[in-house]
């Protein structure tokens, strides 16, 4: 599907699913060495499933012998950079952002050790998520071509109120933006569609894959819609930490920016050839419940080319001064769609028709100024 960013081919391709048959949870034998057989089997083969890049030989998880030292399966899941304590800025499952209809999930506290991610629900309830994990098996380099593999790809065996909590080792994958902003990856249940080894995907399509977008400082609650102060907010320039489309990170921080003067949103990539991806009027109107309403008259740049798409109905959160949130329809903009099918977003989430940018205030850059244009 398009998106505001003009995405080139290589991105496109690279967004493609992959398939592989979707891991199944072991049965239980009646004579006890037969089971104890089977069970390493069955291990072997889900670990296979579920790592999404090739492995053809994995040994079981109780088998007596561990990686070697030196092999990447044998360093900490989570480095150090990464340990510690985070919140959340978005959660995605199933195309949904869970705290449109939980609150309490904004904002939520996710702590990570060297092998554990825990994602507490808060009150003395018990987490929501918790995933213990290891490296994930390295593909054997004397096989035929392999996919390429995510850095940091895991297996997790998940519990909690989000999972299942059958057992099972599923893959999961985390990546550090140079925006600070960590993106977690994990598969919390089985599911047919889509397959979870999507090869570098971070996504929250799935009813079986969360998707968790962190900063190690707490978001400040949703503030309420006020189309006159907010016009004041929207000023200034801002980085893109992420582009969510039909549920799925487009670029782990390359750096794009959003200029806001009064009467226009100008997006560009600093260094890049052309000075523009995006630019167009936009204006505000009366809020539509807790969220803002904003419509921007998108003309997308390719190159030197101008294509005029029309009036974009969006969405839009401020969580406090510096960081928003915007909701933009697909279908509401394309250009041969009739002005009066363009129809704004219901919920502040990304979905297979919608997709949400968010924006973080570059750090100096007061809320209510200008920008130079």
């Amino acid at each position: 599907m398009p998106s505001l960013s003009n995405a080139s081919a290589t991105d496109r391709i690279q967004s493609g699913l992959r398939t592989s048959r979707p891991p199944v949870s072991p049965s239980v034998p009646i004579v006890r060495p037969i089971r104890a057989r089977l069970a390493a089997a069955v291990t072997a083969a889900v670990l296979t499933a579920t790592a999404g890049f090739g492995s053809q030989v994995v040994q079981a998880a109780d088998a007596p012998s561990g990686p070697a030292a030196g092999d990447p399966a044998a360093e900490a899941p989570f480095t150090e950079k990464v340990r510690g304590d985070w919140f959340v800025l978005l959660a995605q499952r199933h195309h949904q952002n869970l705290a449109e209809t939980d609150p309490a999930r904004h904002a939520s506290r996710v702590r990570i050790t060297a092998d554990r991610l825990e994602w507490d629900a808060g009150g003395g309830a018990g987490p929501w998520l918790a995933a213990t994990c290891r490296r994930a098996p390295v593909p054997d380099p004397t096989l035929a071509k392999q996919p390429r593999r995510d850095p940091n790809e895991l297996l997790a065996t998940t519990t909690g109120s989000d999972s299942p909590g059958d057992g099972v080792p599923r893959f999961a994958r985390w990546n550090l933006t140079r925006d600070g902003i960590l993106f977690v990856c994990i598969n919390v249940a089985e599911q047919t569609w889509p397959t979870p080894n999507h090869s570098l995907g971070y996504h929250g399509w799935g009813s079986g894959t969360l998707l968790l977008i962190l900063s190690r400082t707490a978001p400040p609650p949703f503030s309420k819609p006020d189309p006159e102060a907010d016009a004041k907010m929207l000023l200034g320039t801002w980085d893109l930490l992420q582009e969510l489309d039909d549920s799925m990170a487009k670029h782990l921080g390359r750096g794009e920016t959003l200029e806001i003067t009064s009467d226009r949103i100008v997006s560009r990539i600093p260094g890049s050839p052309y000075d523009r991806l995006m630019s167009g009027p936009y204006s505000l109107h009366p809020p539509q419940g807790h969220l803002g309403r904003i419509d921007i008259d998108i003309t997308r740049h390719a190159g030197k080319v101008e294509i005029p798409l029309g009036r974009c109905p969006s969405l839009y959160a401020f969580c406090g001064p510096d960081l928003l949130l915007v909701v933009y329809p697909e279908s509401g903009w394309r250009q041969e769609l009739p002005e009066a099918d363009r129809r704004t977003p219901t919920r502040l989430e990304s979905n297979g028709d919608c997709n949400m940018w968010i924006l973080r205030r570059i750090k100096g850059d007061a809320a209510g100024r200008e920008p130079s244009r």
